[in-house]
């Protein structure tokens, strides 16, 4: 066995539950009939140990198995061991049961024990050991175990390593509260709501247009923001492709398939009068004539008719149908009628019916003289396809032959081009604008061969790296114009701000924001917790720093404001919904500490013990699982 020292807290922990039960879990996988455990070597005890506590195989086989058929289930795919391992779904589970492990020698270390009551008691309570008359049944118990490859003193040690673990758990987490101090000042922090008045700061307050940016500033501002200015990584890369487009001219279509296209799109060509209809059903016929009667005579609408039986449009909404989709009676009803409005009472598919027609639209009939320009392009197209699918192969050959790109392209109607590609861009143009492209450009790397590729399109494409730029600065030079930009900018939001100062000051002392020629605008209720992205960023992230009555300038990339809080009103902690509130904080929060108690304690404990792993006890289990 190899040993193996570690330092990282065990993961996949979701709350405290999982470390009280998951001992008790691998009892209860045993107890149903070995089920987790048939399959594997029952000579296998122990896959490894945290310390002098083994590490269960059986244990480890049933929660392994158990997690494996809940994600199957969840996904409705059945999950393989492989892909377990993939996922990182074994690792974790073996994580758990070192955890387990390390919390019973923890309770070994402790001298902690428990009775032989204590144990009868757990392993009566597990279900598969029980008659049918819910007592323990001691055949039943004998014959699991024997079944299971496990033996009655074996089992039974086990569970009191588990009862003494529970037991160490319990005593430490005992009592385990967070202050009430912590809740209410959270909840208080992110409950006060806050009513402010802000507005943008205009350039038309400006006595003068800021001096344009020297040199100097050009180069400081260029200099403070090296990331505007610096280039991606990137790919040269040359390309060779053929379309469809491309191979239209060495296409024929005869007047015969021109007029079978034609046919074989029928339904695209000629298409019948349909109608926006909604269908709402009755008990009976007198019911929906009553209703059809009160709608004619005003007495009330098709709308208040759904709002009376809590009826959404949405639940009575046939969508645009043509008359094929109603039944005979449905049908002759609908498109009765000449115009708009409620057809019926008539039998259909639900039953009694009355049925409103929201808009008609008219039959069209495209005839084969009209529908020959597009009919045409999009049967030539097809043929295309098929013709370029036939160049795949013998250009794979001649690229596999030693061919280079540009050869491709001189003795076959494919194209040459290239590309710059900074792996983020989304060109615009084929082929780099296809997905197959820019994963292939992704993925090639220096030394590899093109090879030709097919896309969804009908596209084929073959690519080389003819050279990787590594990430780079721009020289200013390079950028002057947008850094000059960038600097004006910066001068035209500081002269905003530095006016702004002045306006603060004359708003503290008492005049309005509309007497300093500001727009201002009024938001209530902002709170932390769900603060409004309608005011700009850097007023909101100003605001919750202020307190009642004060303000502040705030300047962002593109302008300045003033911010003026109006008042700040305390979360209401006396309402039944704060109750609700600080009683979820103290759980969730009470939960979390355990959990890092107990992974402190065991991350611990297994770096001062030793942890020992049986590769060849694991590799059992798990081609088990295969």
């Amino acid at each position: 066995m190899a040993k193996h020292e570690t330092s990282e807290k065990p993961k996949g922990k979701k709350h405290l539950s999982n470390f009280l039960v998951i001992a008790l879990l691998g009892v209860l996988l045993l107890g149903l009939g070995g089920y987790g455990v048939t399959g594997f070597n029952t000579q296998v005890r122990s896959v490894g140990s945290v310390g002098e506590t083994q590490i269960d195989a059986a244990t480890y086989h049933g929660l392994l198995r158990q997690r494996m058929d809940q994600v199957s289930q969840q996904t409705g795919q059945t999950m393989t061991f492989d892909q377990a391992q993939q996922s990182g779904l074994a690792t974790i589970v073996l994580q758990q049961a070192v955890a387990t492990a390390a919390l019973q020698e923890a309770a070994r270390r402790a001298g902690l024990s428990v009775g032989d009551d204590e144990v009868a008691r757990r392993i009566s309570a597990v279900p598969a050991f029980q008659g049918m008359d819910g007592n323990f049944d001691p055949e039943a118990y004998r014959d699991i175990l024997k079944r299971s490859g496990r033996t009655i003193a074996g089992f039974e040690d086990s569970v009191r390593q588990e009862a003494s673990a529970d037991l160490l758990q319990r005593a430490l987490l005992n009592g385990l509260t967070p202050p009430q101090a912590y809740g209410t000042t959270l909840l208080n922090f992110l409950g006060e709501a806050r009513a402010v008045t802000w507005a943008p700061i205009p350039d038309s307050l400006l006595t003068a247009a800021p001096e344009a940016p020297s040199d100097e500033e050009v180069q400081a501002w260029y200099d403070a923001h090296p990331d505007r200015f610096t280039l991606p990584e990137r790919k040269d890369i040359t390309y060779a492709w053929l379309s469809p487009d491309m191979m239209l001219d060495q296409v024929d279509l005869s007047e015969d398939e021109l007029r079978a296209g034609y046919e074989a799109r029928a339904a695209e060509f000629q298409r019948p009068e349909r109608r926006m209809v909604d269908r709402l059903g009755f008990a009976d016929m007198e019911a929906a004539q009553a209703a059809k009667d009160a709608i004619e005579a005003g007495e009330t609408t098709f709308d208040a008719l759904l709002d009376e039986r809590g009826l959404a449009e949405a639940d009575v909404d046939l969508g645009t149908i043509a008359r094929s989709a109603l039944t005979a009676d449905a049908a002759d009803a609908v498109f009765g009628i000449e115009d708009t409005g409620i057809a019926g009472p008539v039998a259909s598919a639900v039953g009694p019916a009355l049925f409103r027609v929201n808009a008609i639209l008219s039959a069209q009939t495209t005839s084969y003289e009209d529908a020959l320009p597009t009919l045409r392009r999009e049967l030539a197209l097809e043929k295309a396809k098929s013709l370029v699918q036939q160049e795949m192969e013998p250009l794979d050959d001649q690229l596999a032959a030693g061919a280079t790109l540009e050869e491709l392209a001189a003795d076959s109607p494919m194209q040459i081009g290239t590309i710059t590609w900074d792996g983020a861009s989304l060109p615009e143009a084929d082929p780099a604008a296809q997905p197959e492209f820019l994963n292939a450009a992704a993925a090639v790397a220096d030394g590899d061969f093109p090879e030709i590729a097919l896309t969804d399109s009908g596209l084929l494409f073959a690519l080389r790296l003819d050279a990787s730029k590594p990430s780079e600065l721009q020289p200013l030079d390079a950028v002057r114009d947008d850094a000059t930009a960038g600097a004006a900018e910066a001068k035209r939001v500081e002269a905003l701000e530095a006016l702004g100062t002045g306006l603060k000051d004359r708003a503290d002392a008492g005049e309005d924001f509309a007497q300093l020629g500001l727009a201002p605008q009024v938001k209530t209720g902002l709170i932390r917790q769900s603060p409004s992205y309608e005011l700009p960023r850097p007023v909101l992230d100003k605001l919750y720093d202020l307190g009642a009555g004060e303000s502040a300038v705030v300047a962002g990339e593109d302008g300045a404001w003033l911010v003026r809080v109006d008042s700040v009103t305390p979360f209401d902690m006396d309402s039944d919904q704060a109750r609700a509130a600080l009683a979820r904080l103290n759980r969730d929060t009470g939960l979390a500490l355990a959990d890092d108690i107990l992974g402190e304690l065991s991350q611990t404990v297994t770096q001062e013990a030793g942890l020992d792993l049986n590769q060849t006890a694991l590799n059992a289990v798990h081609s088990a699982l295969q």
